[in-house]
């Protein structure tokens, strides 16, 4: 949406990695803690 500058599309990729990463680890924990695998 803000993507005017080459800055801000690089920050907005790196956040969005990172939220994803985020996500992932966080889904992946709660099915660890579901199934109780540890």
């Amino acid at each position: 949406m803000i993507a005017s500058e080459n800055s801000w599309d690089i920050t907005e990729w790196v956040f969005w990695d990172l939220v994803d990463l985020y996500i992932r680890n966080y889904i992946l924990g709660m099915r660890r803690r579901g199934h109780g695998t540890e």
